[in-house]
């Protein structure tokens, strides 16, 4: 594995470790506090998730729309927005969090943990298809474009305005 695809695979494995532990906070019996830690983690992560597909978008996909024939890149892409909207179902269960604590409503309780999960096991989805579909045509990129992504990716700001 190159350069470029093990600091991808490198990130993705982050994120998993991440979701584990947040995985962990949401496990039975539901206590309060912990699912609470929970949901308080997930917006910092959720803007680490973007900082990461802004990268892929702005340096790895342009070039690898060059060389993907036959490659669905549209499928990696659509994942993207799709996430994002997970994001803000997130910020819904939150609030279902809230109310379920306020009026000690197990039901809902259990409906935030549930959608919680449900945004979990998209994200590792995501990153498995990444894993299948970018890395392999990473490998198919010319040396010199690999290290200027490389490069690109290290530098990146991701308070950076995108053009």
């Amino acid at each position: 594995m190159n350069e470029l695809a093990k600091l991808l695979k490198d990130e993705h494995e982050t994120y998993d470790k991440k979701l584990a532990e947040i995985e962990l906070e949401l496990r039975e019996p539901y206590e309060p506090q912990r699912i609470s830690s929970a949901l308080r983690e997930l917006p910092e992560f959720f803007r680490e998730i973007e900082g990461h597909f802004l990268k892929e978008e702005k340096f790895i996909f342009p070039e690898l729309d060059k060389i993907a024939r036959g490659v669905p890149l549209s499928l990696v892409k659509d994942e993207h927005d799709d996430l994002k909207a997970a994001r803000d179902m997130l910020k819904m269960v939150k609030k279902k969090f809230t109310d379920a604590i306020q009026y000690k409503d197990k039901t809902m309780l259990h409906l935030a943990v549930h959608l919680t999960q449900r945004v979990i096991k998209h994200i590792r989805e995501h990153a498995a298809i990444e894993d299948e579909i970018i890395l392999p045509l990473i490998d198919k990129l010319p040396d010199d474009k690999q290290k200027r992504i490389f490069v690109g990716l290290q530098n990146f700001d991701i308070s950076e305005p995108s053009t």
